[in-house]
């Protein structure tokens, strides 16, 4: 069975995530993009699997779409200005949220190492903190290559701003 990936764009101000907040005292919308696997919301599905754990688990904060595209593009991206950002996304995993309370991916955040076999593009889920990391074991994500081209491109063009939200 293959998973479908999809982003849509929406503003993290009138969604009421605490880092927009105070990013924006005037406001003004911030456009974030969410993570949709099967058409279900990736943010929802990790806070699921991690009150399993931790009733308490706060949830993430969604990433600007710029951020969520330069990581995931460049994490494959042979191109040599990219080496030293590709080693340690290689290491780290890119972080596909950021901290409810300051927006920091660096806070803790669920990770994915993408890689493709053939026609095929697969997610292996993690987390960036060691102590959450065990929640995610197993996790994984099977896109047809295709399909996922097609959602990077989605995500290139709400960077751009040319999407409308949701």
């Amino acid at each position: 069975m293959t998973d479908r990936l999809e982003f849509r764009l929406f503003d993290a101000v009138a969604a009421g995530e605490p880092w927009a907040r105070w990013e924006s005292a005037d406001g003004s919308e911030i456009p974030v993009a969410g993570i949709y696997i099967n058409g279900r919301e990736l943010g929802e599905i990790v806070k699921e699997l991690e009150r399993r754990t931790d009733p308490q688990a706060p949830g993430y904060g969604h990433r600007k779409p710029r951020q969520l595209r330069d990581a995931l593009t460049v994490y494959c991206d042979p191109d040599e200005r990219y080496r030293d950002w590709r080693e340690y996304l290689h290491r780290q995993g890119v972080e596909l949220f950021c901290c409810l309370q300051c927006g920091l991916p660096e806070c803790g955040s669920p990770t994915v190492r993408p890689r493709r076999e053939g026609s095929r593009v697969i997610w292996t889920m993690s987390h960036n903190r060691a102590d959450k990391a065990r929640d995610y074991e197993g996790l994984t994500f099977t896109f047809d290559a295709g399909q996922y081209m097609e959602a990077l491109e989605q995500l290139r063009s709400m960077a751009a701003g040319g999407e409308r939200r949701v």
